[in-house]
């Protein structure tokens, strides 16, 4: 597993990618909109060994919540907190949880801040993911969801999100085309595809369970 941090292109004046795109991963989608969460592979038929030649593929993109942390205090700043003894271990028991469903990411963004990044790893550590973590800025707490949706559909059909709230909520909102996204608990996943939440894994009982969207 590797944490890529070498210099990347500026996207959009907020910050810039760390690491190359996954060895093997295909090249840019063109975007069908959030409500259908559907992208058409812009490389030729056939060059792609994840998808059908000529085909429309559904992409999943799996938000995530970083795991519970310790408290911000007078020594330490946001951006420093780390995850808990607890938070460790529910990051891994989550990845562990996916890996039974048989779900394989083709790679995972995270947010730049520590305790994305711990969970992030943790989770792929739970999954047996050996790939690439990209760490990106526009993941950071108050940023808008839009670049994050955009550059989170150039990464494959299985795709992990790891951010923070109200962040990470407002990325569901954006991707269901909703109002309002449920908050989510520390080291909670919810899969949306074609822009409709499809379940979630509750990360105290790891149960897989309905979203409910006002």
């Amino acid at each position: 597993m590797k944490l890529a941090r070498g210099p990347g292109p500026v996207k959009d004046g907020l910050g810039a990618r760390f690491s190359r795109r996954l060895p093997g991963s295909c090249p840019v989608f063109r975007w069908g909109g959030a409500a259908t969460g559907e992208f058409l592979w812009a490389d030729p038929p056939g060059l792609c060994p994840h998808r059908g030649a000529g085909k429309v593929q559904s992409v999943k993109l799996f938000l995530v919540r970083h795991a519970q942390a310790i408290s911000e205090g007078a020594r330490r700043s946001d951006e420093q907190r780390f995850l808990t003894l607890d938070g460790r271990k529910t990051a891994r028991a989550v990845g562990k949880r996916l890996a039974e469903d048989a779900i394989r990411f083709d790679a995972i963004l995270t947010s730049p801040l520590v305790r994305a990044v711990q969970t992030a790893e943790l989770l792929a550590q739970g999954m047996g993911y050996t790939g690439t973590i990209e760490s990106y800025f526009a993941l950071a707490p108050g940023l808008p969801p839009r670049l994050v949706a955009e550059e989170a559909f150039n990464h494959g059909l299985e795709v992990a999100v790891v951010g923070h709230e109200p962040t990470i909520s407002a990325l569901g909102a954006l991707l269901t085309q909703s109002p309002s996204f449920p908050p989510f608990r520390p080291g909670q996943v919810v899969l949306v595809e074609r822009g409709v939440a499809k379940w979630a894994i509750r990360p105290d009982t790891l149960e897989r369970v309905d979203v409910r969207i006002a």
